[in-house]
């Protein structure tokens, strides 16, 4: 396994444009000519324009007359808890797929986010379809083999096969000795169950993948997002995050990066992401700014030898866990084999 070097190229608070901080930043992906971040812990996204304006973009309807949710007043339950966003190249106009995290029966909702025209210029802004998917998340949790309570879905990214498909990973939770997994999702079913043209339960689901990206203070690492790097190598965040279930926050004591390929998705380039304002970054989404070259990814996907040299930049966002502190973006610079 070879290792990652990460450096921190630019850090930018989260802020719309009243002032209110975007809250608990964890998914993002490019659209509409900038990023659309989820808040796991609201009913709205946030539209973020490249040294712009951030502006919200409702994805739910209110929940009990609510749009944010919190511990402190005993709303955290309501939450749809949106985890995952990701950019569907295999749909006819620019669209973002975002969904929740299923971790309870009020978070396996998803929804598609479509704009016209890229530019971000279109009359009348985006449109947004959403639907239950609760057949779905049964229907993969019994993949998994695991029990409800176990499951935290937090990542999505295009296939590594391509064409209409999607991966979707399950955090996992090393106190409840839950690895982090994956499984391979019907991309294309999944838009038609969303927009009401199948059921959610006859979405293909197919065969888990189990990821083991190690400790950090003893703590496993697991995974909070992925993004596609092409070629059949995704790149997976991971937070060290000491909680005993799949619901409560608990202290982050580090976070990394990993580069998986090959036809088991094992780990060929790994490394911590370094503190940031001497604080560990909780990444909880993924963009791709700059992918690898060509021959570093054929490299990429050969598990016996990986890739002499390489190099590609992402955009991260950071939940801070803590409703009054803006999410964070990074602009994170990653490279191997230097």
């Amino acid at each position: 396994m070879g290792e990652l070097t990460i450096e921190v190229e630019r850090v930018r608070e989260l802020v719309f444009a009243d002032g209110a901080p975007v809250r608990a930043a964890s998914g993002v992906a490019r659209f509409a000519g900038g990023w659309l971040v989820v808040q796991d812990d609201g009913t709205h996204a946030a539209l973020v324009m490249p040294d712009g304006p951030v502006t919200p973009l409702r994805i739910f309807p209110p929940v009990e007359g609510l749009d944010h949710f919190a511990e402190h007043d005993g709303t955290k339950h309501l939450k749809p808890d949106l985890e995952a966003a990701c950019e569907v190249p295999f749909s006819a106009t620019p669209a973002v797929l975002v969904l929740g995290s299923g971790s309870t029966a009020a978070r396996r909702r998803g929804a598609v986010v479509t704009w016209p025209d890229d530019s971000g210029n279109v009359i009348g802004g985006p449109s947004v379809t959403w639907a239950d998917l609760g057949p779905l998340y049964e229907r993969a949790t019994a993949v998994l083999g695991l029990e409800p309570s176990q499951v935290n879905f937090e990542g999505l990214s295009v296939g590594r096969s391509g064409g209409g498909t999607l991966r979707w990973f399950n955090r996992g939770n090393g106190a409840l000795g839950v690895g982090s997994a994956s499984v391979e999702i019907d991309g294309r079913g999944l838009l038609d169950a969303i927009e009401g043209r199948r059921p959610a339960g006859e979405v293909a689901v197919g065969e888990p993948l189990w990821h083991e990206l190690g400790t950090v203070a003893g703590v496993a690492l697991s995974v909070t997002d992925a993004v596609s790097l092409g070629g059949g190598a995704i790149l997976v965040s991971s937070a060290a995050e000491d909680t005993p279930n799949n619901v409560d926050d608990g202290p982050v004591v580090g976070t990394a990066l990993s580069i998986v390929a090959g036809p088991e998705l094992g780990v060929v380039h790994h490394g911590q992401v370094p503190l940031v304002s001497g604080q560990v970054p909780k990444i909880e989404g993924l963009a791709l700014l700059q992918g690898p070259a060509p021959a570093d990814l054929a490299d990429l996907a050969d598990l016996a030898g990986g890739a002499a040299r390489g190099e590609l930049r992402v955009l991260a966002v950071v939940d801070a866990d803590d409703a009054l502190i803006p999410s964070s973006e990074l602009v994170l610079r990653v490279s191997w084999g230097r």
